[in-house]
């Protein structure tokens, strides 16, 4: 079977990562980073952004492809934040690519599949031809993963056209590759041979020699396919020489060992022996271990076939030990990996229960705000209504009656209680809001520390006169004493001064 081995999902250009990984941050350190990012997104953009791209940078010495996509996102939010759109757009389908290209590696190819889907989506929208391409491909390679080869034909096509009309001889001779394959899977061997030639052809006039090596090797099954085994045999040939010439070890492995199922396939297990124990030692030197399994089981086969049933067995179970070593550490991958998400997921809900709860504290503050405010206005109107009538009558009794009941009222205007359960609801949303204010600044007093606390809520200055029973005067003054105090300009809001404490 003409072979997919070998094929990666392509990687948008924001996400490539350093070619000398340093690991100088921990993955969990980036992690951490995006989610402070997130957790400043409705305060402090700015300081947002500096985060997230600083676990973007991280995420580039790792060489960390879930890393630079999650960095991606948290930047992405910040650009949309300020407004920036066109940067948010574009970050937020590079952000998908990687996450699917992430899902890709851990062998997740529904969730690749449907990240790539809604990169997609964002990507006509920003109209960038060349990531169009780049998806295109990606898209088509997960349907054929997927056996879905009616919906890869569809994508490595569309592909294949947009190429064209670009002019990219690279792209181009990709999507001619991938054709070649679909085209096998279908049962379509004619179109999937005249995808491979053409694609020879581009190769060599692209100067690509590892691309023409490897086409070379996939038309060498081709030809022995049509039955032309002599013509898959110089193929190969072909291809081994340029691999030599490059010194491309990793694909001289596998072209001896396709020189090596092609003796097989004819019955020719000595003439195989060679070329597939060359293979596997050259696997084994670039440490490939996909490779190296194949070897094996074909030796296996080959020792087979030449009746060596010890060295045979021996084989098939050093392929089958490396087989569940590959799949242990790729499950064992896969599994940190679904740990990571859950534990961003985790730390997600548990950031917007902590927004909900603040938001309902808020509100609650200001609904306390709001009745102690109304409470002032009745009993101020009640006591002057009460004033009146005392000046109006010369009873005696009355008179004191009314006196008591002015004093009552008095009592409840100047009530520390109300302050006491609104200070409470202050604390709970800034807990050490007043501590920090006293300690830098030692010269507020404790009624300017109140007016403090209610200007960092964005409660006027009317509102703050009624909540401390002052006038608006008396409240003006003491801001003028707050500024003065932190050294505040003109120009500066002292609300937001204070919110940034």
């Amino acid at each position: 079977m003409v072979s997919q081995r070998g094929q990666s999902l392509s990687k948008s250009s924001r996400l490539k990562p350093s070619r000398k990984p340093l690991y100088a941050v921990p993955a969990a350190d980036i992690d951490a980073l995006c989610e402070q990012s997130s957790s400043l997104l409705n305060s402090d953009v700015q300081g947002a952004l500096k985060l997230a791209q600083a676990a973007y940078t991280a995420s580039l010495e790792r060489g960390d492809n879930a890393g630079l996509a999650k960095s991606l996102c948290a930047v992405a939010a910040c650009h949309f934040r300020l407004s920036q759109y066109a940067d948010a757009e574009t970050e937020f389908t590079e952000s998908h690519i990687g996450m699917g290209i992430t899902y890709w590696n851990y062998g997740d190819y529904e969730k690749a599949l449907e990240t790539h889907l809604n990169a997609f989506a964002l990507i006509k929208r920003i109209a960038d031809k060349q990531k169009e391409a780049q998806l295109l491909t990606n898209i088509g390679t997960i349907y054929n993963q997927l056996g879905d080869h009616t919906s890869a034909l569809k994508y490595h096509s569309a592909c294949l056209e947009l190429s064209r009309s670009l002019n990219d001889l690279v792209r181009e001779a990709n999507a001619l590759n991938n054709l070649t394959y679909t085209y096998w899977q279908r049962g379509d061997v004619e179109r999937s041979a005249e995808s491979q030639r053409t694609c020879l052809e581009l190769k060599r006039r692209i100067g690509d020699r590892r691309g023409e090596a490897l086409s070379l090797i996939n038309l060498s099954e081709l030809e022995d396919h049509f039955g032309r085994s002599d013509a898959a045999a110089v193929a190969l040939d072909a291809a081994l020489s340029i691999v030599r010439d490059i010194g491309d070890q990793h694909t001289e492995a596998r072209c001896l060992y396709a020189q090596g199922q092609l003796h097989l396939k004819h019955r020719r297990a000595q003439e195989a022996l060679e070329p597939l124990s060359a293979a596997l030692a050259l696997a084994e030197t670039v440490k490939a271990k996909p490779e190296q399994i194949d070897c094996l089981y074909a030796l296996g086969d080959c020792y087979e076939q030449l009746h060596q049933l010890s060295s045979s067995l021996a084989c098939y179970k050093r392929g089958f030990a490396l087989e569940k070593e590959l799949m242990q550490t790729k499950a064992a991958e896969k599994l940190q990996h679904l740990q990571s998400q859950f534990q961003v997921e985790q730390a997600r809900r548990e950031n917007e229960r902590l927004e909900q709860e603040l938001d309902l504290k808020r509100r609650s503050l200001q609904a306390s705000a709001l009745a102690i405010t109304n409470k002032n206005e009745m009993l101020k109107a009640i006591r002057k209504s009460v004033v009146a009538i005392r000046l109006e009558t010369g009873q005696k009794t009355r008179d004191q009656l009314i006196s008591s009941l002015i004093s009552r009222i008095d009592s409840h205007i100047d009530s520390e209680r109300a302050w006491a359960a609104f200070e409470k609801d202050l604390s709970l949303i800034n807990p050490d809001f007043l501590h920090t204010l006293a300690k830098r600044f030692p010269m507020l007093s404790p009624q300017e520390l109140k007016i403090c606390s209610l200007l960092r809520e964005d409660i006027k200055t009317k509102q703050i006169a009624l909540l401390l029973n002052l006038s608006p005067r008396t409240v003006e003054k003491h801001r003028e004493n707050i500024r003065r105090a932190v050294l505040l300009d003109k120009d500066q809001s002292l609300s937001a001064f204070l919110a940034s404490l």
